[in-house]
C-alpha cells in the first residue's frame, strides 16, 4: 500500500480519550487509547484522529480509533458549487493495524481518481482529483463493535455546508 500521505497536506484530530478517561485496568489513557499496553477492551469507541492526502493516483485517509470498532465511513461533498457532487466511501471491513489490547485500531482508505461518474466504485475510486482538494469537505463517522455511530467528525473547505447537505451536527476537527 502507499503511505505517502504520512506527510499529508492535512490532519485532523479530534482527542477523545484525553488523559481524564480510564481503560478497564483502572490507569488513564492518552490520546490514542493507550495506556502502557494494559487491557482497555472496554474502552469506549471514539475517533482518534484523521489524516488524509491525495496523489497522482487519488486520496488516502487514515482513521485512528480510541478503542474497538467498526468500519468508519466516509462522506465527501463539493462545497461552493451550483451542482455539487457528493460521495459515501465505507472503509475495509478490517483496520489495517490494530491493539490487540483492545486500546486502538487504525482504518485505512485509499481512493484512486476516475474521469467519469460511471467509473465511480463506492469504495474504491472517487470523481474528485487533487486539484479539487480545496473545494471539498468530508464526514467521517466512528462506529462501535455493534455497528452504532458513536462519534463523528467534519473537516475541508466548509464543514457547515457539508453537515447541512447530510442533516449531520459533526463537530469540526
Amino acid at each position: 500500500m502507499n503511505k505517502l500521505f504520512l506527510a499529508s497536506l492535512a490532519v485532523a484530530s479530534f482527542i477523545a480519550c484525553d488523559g481524564k478517561a480510564t481503560c478497564d485496568s483502572g490507569e488513564v489513557c492518552d490520546s490514542l487509547g493507550s495506556d502502557s499496553g494494559s487491557d482497555c477492551t472496554n474502552l469506549a469507541t471514539a475517533l482518534g484522529a484523521v489524516t488524509y492526502d491525495c496523489d497522482s493516483v487519488g486520496y488516502f485517509y487514515d482513521v485512528n480509533y480510541v478503542g474497538w470498532g467498526s468500519s468508519p465511513e466516509l462522506y465527501i461533498y463539493e462545497t461552493g458549487s451550483d451542482n455539487p457532487w457528493n460521495e459515501q466511501h465505507p472503509f475495509p471491513a478490517d483496520p489495517f493495524e490494530y491493539d490487540p489490547n483492545g486500546c486502538s485500531e487504525l482504518y485505512y482508505l485509499e481512493l484512486d481518481s476516475v474521469a467519469s461518474v460511471g467509473e465511480v466504485v463506492e469504495g474504491s475510486t472517487t470523481l474528485f482529483s487533487c486539484d479539487l482538494i480545496g473545494q471539498m469537505s468530508w464526514l467521517v463517522y466512528a462506529y462501535d463493535t455493534s455497528g452504532n455511530a458513536v462519534e463523528c467528525g467534519a473537516f475541508g473547505e466548509d464543514v457547515a455546508e457539508i453537515n447541512e447537505y447530510y442533516g449531520a451536527s459533526c463537530p469540526a476537527i
